[in-house]
């Protein structure tokens, strides 16, 4: 186990670089003095702002303005998205020039902007004369430094991205999109240490208790039904206590396998460690150690990865999938909680499965 290296540059990696970077060029036009006192700070615009592209500003502003500000994008395209940082930036330069330091100017930005009124920031976001969706793909172009097409890796063939496409985060359906238990840098990670043939392919979501309901059975069923139960699959809970996200990797899905352990040495357990950092978060993965095969087991009553002599689960869910466990042993590297503050007992906010396909 260990940390994972953030993945090498791809061409997502590129376009949503050079999306920043316009935007950063935008800002120290409309927003000169605040990125001018940034600078002088250490930081820049568009460290501060990354978020906002990753989550369309879910998580910054209150739940109703980001999903008007979803709506609007649907409608306008990213344009929108400009549009509503700069406003945002303007709305509170005052505040933000008053600050002593970079982590004070996040913090201040942060607790500001949820504090936003829908009607205020969107019509001063609409209001800004002069916004061009021409100017912006320029900038963007001209970060590039490449032709208009770019040619895209095998796996990412057919989606028709091009240089002159903003980096979107692939939404599956809107509901998962605003339910995230991973953001898009986890989830690069968290790919990053898939099987080899899996690293292409897409996360399909198949179910969610927030949407389907908290039953172990709808779980088991409805992986049955999309094929989930027996190709390789990904768990991953949102804990109520600490806000602690871990989860495993079953490389023969989710089912009631009656107790009867299955899967493969592919399988691994991880948990992430959110941040709000340029860096982006960091996963740890911890593989198979040997010792035994107990990957995934489940019956009626429970579902889990992990086990052995100690008694202890690397990851357990309750037939209600409220309540969980996670602790040292004997199948994975694993040597304490996967729980961010180490807790072997857990409540679950969220547990999601995805299909890979």
């Amino acid at each position: 186990g260990g940390v994972i290296p953030p993945p090498l540059p791809t061409t997502r990696r590129v376009i949503e670089n050079s999306v920043l970077a316009a935007f950063a060029q935008v800002a120290a036009l409309r927003c000169r003095s605040v990125a001018l006192h940034l600078e002088k700070l250490g930081s820049r615009i568009d460290e501060i702002c990354r978020s906002w592209f990753h989550r369309l500003f879910v998580g910054t502003l209150p739940y109703q303005t980001a999903v008007h500000v979803f709506d609007c994008f649907l409608l306008e395209g990213a344009k929108v998205l400009f549009r509503v940082g700069i406003a945002l930036l303007q709305r509170h330069q005052r505040a933000l020039l008053a600050c002593k330091t970079a982590d004070e100017a996040v913090l201040v930005l942060k607790t500001r902007a949820q504090g936003e009124h829908c009607a205020g920031l969107m019509a001063h976001a609409f209001g800004l004369r002069n916004f061009k969706h021409e100017t912006i793909l320029k900038l963007q172009r001209k970060d590039l430094r490449v032709p208009t097409r770019l040619s895209l890796p095998p796996h990412e063939e057919g989606t028709h991205r091009s240089a002159s496409s903003f980096f979107v985060p692939k939404l599956i359906d809107s509901r998962r999109e605003l339910l995230a238990t991973l953001d898009i840098d986890s989830r690069r990670q968290l790919w990053a240490q898939l099987p080899p043939s899996e690293r292409a392919k897409d996360g399909v979501l198949v179910y969610c208790s927030l949407a389907h309901g908290t039953s172990l059975r709808t779980l088991y069923e409805m992986c049955e039904t999309s094929g989930a139960d027996t190709r390789g699959a990904i768990v991953i809970v949102r804990t109520l206590e600490g806000v602690s996200v871990f989860g495993g990797y079953s490389s023969a899905g989710v089912r009631n396998s009656r107790g009867e352990p299955y899967g493969t040495g592919e399988s691994f357990l991880f948990a992430c460690s959110e941040s709000d950092s340029f860096v982006g978060p960091a996963v740890r993965a911890y593989g198979w150690s040997k010792q035994n095969c107990l990957f995934a087991h489940g019956d009626s009553s429970y579902w889990a990865m992990g086990g052995g002599r100690s008694g202890g689960y690397g990851l357990w869910f309750d037939d209600e999938l409220y309540r969980g466990s996670s602790a040292r042993c004997e199948t994975f590297e694993l040597s304490e909680s996967l729980h961010a503050e180490g807790k072997e007992h857990f409540r679950c906010l969220v547990v999601e499965v995805w299909m890979l396909r």
